[in-house]
């Protein structure tokens, strides 16, 4: 399977729980029959927010590396047999606890192992989320020091790790959090690389996350360029972040939050993006009857062919 543009879908909610104790290889001929040809791994299921912030580490992460990788030889004897890549995968998030070192060194440590498991399935890209701070000068000092921590790990399982726009909300409204600012996300891109003396990191475009900033779409991939590697696509309401499937939250009227699918298009074409397109819409299928949700999944994957041929 040829990277370049391929449509791809986060594991979460079809390889991880919907279909309960499904072996790797019946996943991937499902997915591959709706019509998807690449894999977002959500390695951040294996430890959740809510056990590191209790202190309590995921099973996965309390083993060695060679260990861990053993969970996912099926899923790597799959991907060869149906033809299928994954193109990034999601490490666990948040990465920081203040005042919690043991745990932070374990988040550390997670994140190493996601970079061998990135390795071992031929992966390039691994989605590291920076840390939040409402006070910026103390948020970029605590994302350096996280961030130079993993430069190891990326040379040493050849995996890029990718920042992403966040947000924060204050009194309902949702506002540019770490790397919701394009410029910003840039310096941190550009400082961190530079003292790597190479291309240790690239860029999650979140398209959600925009849209909710009401950022300009097109402005903010043509500021990012080719440090965008990989996407997020998925669509919400302009207000929350509610992973749904593109062009279902198009709402008439002058107070309308549609998303600009349009510009954020023109904006790949700009930069020439040859990532995967992949889409982070676990909520699309949430609520609905197991029998309804190929219909979902396959109407997803044609918006992805869809963008591949306007991407061309």
């Amino acid at each position: 399977m040829e990277r370049k543009l391929a449509v791809s879908i986060q594991t979460n909610m079809w390889l991880d729980n919907v279909y309960g104790e499904a072996r790797a290889d019946e996943a991937l001929a499902f997915i591959k029959e709706m019509g998807f040809e690449a894999l977002d791994l959500n390695l951040d299921s294996g430890w959740s927010s809510e056990l590191a912030a209790e202190g309590k580490i995921g099973p996965r992460y309390q083993k060695g590396v060679a260990e861990a990788l053993e969970e996912f030889r099926p899923l790597k004897e799959a991907l060869a047999k149906y033809d299928m890549l994954v193109g990034q995968a999601h490490s666990t998030f948040p990465l920081y606890r203040e005042g919690m070192d043991e745990i932070n060194d374990a988040l550390l440590h997670a994140v190493e192992i996601d970079c061998a498991i990135c390795q071992y399935l031929g992966c390039p890209a691994l989605v590291v989320h920076p840390v939040q701070d409402r006070d910026k000068q103390k948020e970029r000092e605590q994302n350096l020091a996280m961030y130079r921590r993993m430069m190891p790990f990326a040379r040493t399982y050849g995996v890029k790790l990718c920042l992403e726009n966040l947000w924060l909300r204050d009194h309902g409204r949702a506002y540019a959090g770490a790397c919701g600012d394009a410029e910003e996300a840039c310096w941190y891109l550009d400082t961190l690389n530079a003292e790597a003396g190479e291309e240790l990191f690239g860029f999650c475009y979140d398209i959600g996350h925009a849209n909710m900033m009401a950022r300009n779409l097109r402005h903010d991939l043509n500021v990012l360029g080719k440090r965008v590697t990989v996407l997020h696509l998925h669509d919400n309401d302009g207000k929350q972040d509610l992973h749904l499937a593109p062009y279902t939250q198009q709402n008439p009227g002058p107070n309308r939050n549609n998303t600009d699918w349009e510009g954020f298009l023109a904006g790949l074409k700009d930069i020439g993006y040859e990532g995967t397109i992949n889409f982070e819409t676990s909520s699309a299928v949430k609520g609905m009857a197991l029998e309804l949700r190929p219909a979902m999944y396959r109407y997803i994957a044609e918006v992805g062919h869809y963008f591949k041929e306007r991407l061309r």
